[in-house]
């Protein structure tokens, strides 16, 4: 319930800020003087921060508040799916792509715990309903207060789409069993959704993803992805991670056991790379590249290690567990994530909080009727 409130309180302030209504009127929306129309200028002076930050605070909290709605019998669902719905509206206003695909890498992973029954499948697709809904009203208004136009009729699809998810699930759930915790996993069917996803995915990056025919050029993750899927990758990918990511890992071999040093990054990392686009590297803009390079392959195998034993020690309990598998899906999205951004201070420690939750025996022990 408070973790419910927290993630509704945070999001909603970050909302608010965001489209300047602050109570301090420090950033006032309708003065001409103060418009700006980049993202980034809004965020900073709405005191929001770095939007790349923003977006992993609310990937873990769209996870964990999403699966509490879908696993948990409680009377604070409606708490939950509200904590996540408005996480995932300032999840779109941060723009940050690490954010997402945390959220998309995980959801895609966590199908074998959304088919366990009627009840949880339509829980879920409620969910990704309210997550279709925030994006609209989110973009109507984006584009109504901050761009100052006015193009709803390309937003009637997600609306449409928004109400027929939301009609399936209802209708799901009201025909649906509750969860049995003694039910067998079903494994087999989540792998085949799983790798049907996966295919799916490629054939969508690689259609989506082609560039203008007249130009030869494109824009965009997806863009990007079709182009590494084909081996022609580029220093600006990823606004600048694959430059920094490729020369980060010419410089492993100078210290490739201990590495240089905790928080040493800048001064490991090629000098004549520095530079790019007039930025000087101080971080690797991932995590698992800033440990090998800093804490060298022993910092890197150890720390791979701790992850990989919490979450497979989890996996299997989760299914009869729905707390356990809240808290793992939003640790193995903090994961993911994290191979787009850093780890810092605002948010690491949601990290370790799940990681002593997962590790402790009675909460992975606990059954469903413990919990309700």
């Amino acid at each position: 319930m408070l973790f419910g409130i927290s993630a509704i309180l945070v999001a909603s302030i970050g909302i608010f800020q965001f489209y300047g209504m602050d109570f301090f009127t420090l950033w006032p929306i309708n003065d001409p003087e103060f418009r700006v129309d980049n993202l980034y200028n809004i965020y900073f002076r709405s005191t929001l921060g770095n939007s790349n930050i923003v977006s992993s605070y609310v990937c873990v909290s769209v996870l964990l508040c999403g699966f509490l709605f879908v696993r948990m019998k409680s009377k604070w669902q409606l708490l939950w799916l509200a904590g996540s719905a408005l996480n995932f509206w300032l999840m779109e206003l941060a723009d940050a792509d690490s954010g997402r695909i945390g959220l998309l890498v995980v959801v895609v992973l966590a199908i074998p715990f959304i088919v366990e029954n009627r009840k949880t499948l339509g829980r879920a697709l409620i969910l990704v309903s309210s997550w279709v809904a925030v994006y609209t009203m989110q973009k109507l208004l984006y584009e109504a207060m901050i761009l100052q136009s006015r193009t709803t009729g390309s937003l009637l699809p997600y609306a449409a789409a928004a109400v027929a998810l939301l009609v399936v699930g209802v209708i799901l759930v009201r025909g649906g069993k509750e969860h049995n915790p003694n039910a067998p996993a079903r494994w087999q069917v989540g792998v085949i959704l799983i790798a049907a996803c996966i295919v799916i995915g490629i054939a969508g990056v690689e259609v989506l993803g082609r560039p203008d025919p007249e130009t030869g050029y494109g824009s965009g993750i997806v863009y990007e992805l079709r182009e590494v899927i084909h081996g022609r990758i580029q220093p600006e990918f990823g606004s600048g991670r694959l430059h920094v990511w490729i020369n980060a890992l010419k410089a492993y071999p100078d210290r490739p056991i201990i590495g240089s040093g905790p928080d040493t990054f800048y001064y490991a990392f090629p000098e004549e790379a520095h530079g790019f686009h007039g930025v000087d590297f101080e971080n690797a803009h991932n995590e698992y590249i800033q440990i090998l390079i800093c804490q060298g392959m022993i910092g890197l195998v150890c720390y791979l290690l701790f992850l990989a034993g919490l979450a497979l020690k989890s996996i299997t309990k989760a299914f009869k567990n729905p707390l356990l598998m809240a808290v793992l899906v939003a640790f193995v999205g903090y994961c993911v994530q994290a191979f787009f951004n850093l780890s810092v201070p605002i948010v690491s420690p949601m990290l370790w909080i799940f990681a002593g939750m997962l590790a402790n025996k009675k909460v992975r022990e606990a059954t469903q009727r413990d919990l309700i």
